[in-house]
């Protein structure tokens, strides 16, 4: 399948009519700059492609020959599950195709002859599909990293409500005198914030496009941060119960991360080490920079530099790999 990161996305059509592939190439030329279209006659041949390319989309027409579309789907989906599948039909197949729809949760079926209208929106829907799965799927596998490493990962619905933590989420939350859980297993403040200041303080920093940490003091005013809560999700994307995962770091821990053993543990240089280690213990772009006498574009250069070379995509993700050096 095709990353996040690149500007198009591998599209299978398949259809036993030379005529019907024809017309969609047509239909597909206005959307090269988004999809590499390759075109199939051969149910078995599409489906031995697939296995090979994991095509982000499949488009099949429903009759096809000795087989069908839903049969050919069927196959695939167990192949790529995650992929954006089509199913393409005529006006009598019309009851038959809306039942496969369901039945296969494709993401669209289109009407022959296919219009580019049609085409337009059932595409638009298909990339739409891939976009948010590929979105997920990089998600899940950053929370697990950041799990297997020991690392406390939480996951409130939109009431703030925990739908799952993991032991060392739910050690800190009961050993801090921060940010706990309420007796309703409610995400709650103890600490200079109000519960609601909580509350919308994290949804302003999943909206952020920098996605910060959020540092929480305990107990009176201008005392140093004992907790950081690094959002780990893109907001925008469905997740239906889940909507906020937080990494939570204790301060206390990321105080003892040395920038000489972060730089060569990371492969980064002595400055970037620095800042990272500034992020840990959950100072902002802003504050590190008067902390380290940099420029805010240098401290962005140096943090740029150092998720090049480690592969992490987030903050979180970055904090996570530098506790990993603390003793």
């Amino acid at each position: 399948m095709t990353s996040a990161q690149d500007h198009s996305y591998s599209l299978l059509y398949l259809d036993d009519d030379p005529m019907a592939i024809q017309n969609m190439k047509g239909l597909l030329q206005n959307h090269l700059d988004q999809v590499r279209p390759e075109y199939y006659g051969s149910p078995q041949k599409a489906i031995n492609a697939h296995q090979e390319r994991h095509y982000d989309i499949v488009i099949s027409d429903l009759r096809l020959g000795t087989t069908t579309g839903v049969e050919v789907i069927s196959q695939m989906k167990d192949i790529a599950p995650s992929s954006a599948y089509l199913l393409v039909s005529g006006d009598a197949d019309l009851s038959a195709a809306l039942a496969a729809v369901n039945e296969l949760k494709a993401v669209r079926f289109l009407v022959k002859p296919c219009t580019q209208t049609d085409v337009d929106a059932g595409l638009a829907d298909a990339l739409r599909h891939v976009q948010e799965t590929t979105k997920l799927e990089e998600i899940n596998l950053s929370q697990g990293a950041l799990e297997r490493m020991g690392l406390a990962v939480a996951s409130f619905n939109q009431s703030f409500a925990l739908v799952h933590a993991n032991q060392a989420a739910r050690t800190l939350f009961q050993t801090n005198e921060t940010v706990v859980l309420s007796s309703t297993n409610q995400l709650a403040s103890t600490g200079t914030l109000s519960t609601a200041e909580l509350h919308s303080q994290i949804k302003a920093s999943f909206l952020s496009q920098e996605r910060q940490g959020l540092p929480v003091a305990c107990g009176s005013e201008g005392k140093p941060a004992s907790l950081i809560l690094y959002p780990l999700i893109d907001r925008s994307v469905d997740t239906n119960e889940v909507s906020y995962n937080l990494l939570v770091i204790d301060t206390a821990k990321s105080k003892d991360i040395e920038p000489a053993v972060l730089s060569q543990a990371l492969n980064i240089s002595l400055s970037e080490a620095r800042v990272v280690r500034h992020l840990a213990c959950g100072f902002s772009l802003e504050d590190t920079a008067e902390s380290c006498n940099l420029s805010l574009s240098t401290v962005r250069t140096y943090l740029k530099n150092a998720y090049a070379k480690t592969g992490a995509c987030r903050q979180a993700e970055l904090v996570g790999l530098a506790l990993r050096t603390a003793p």
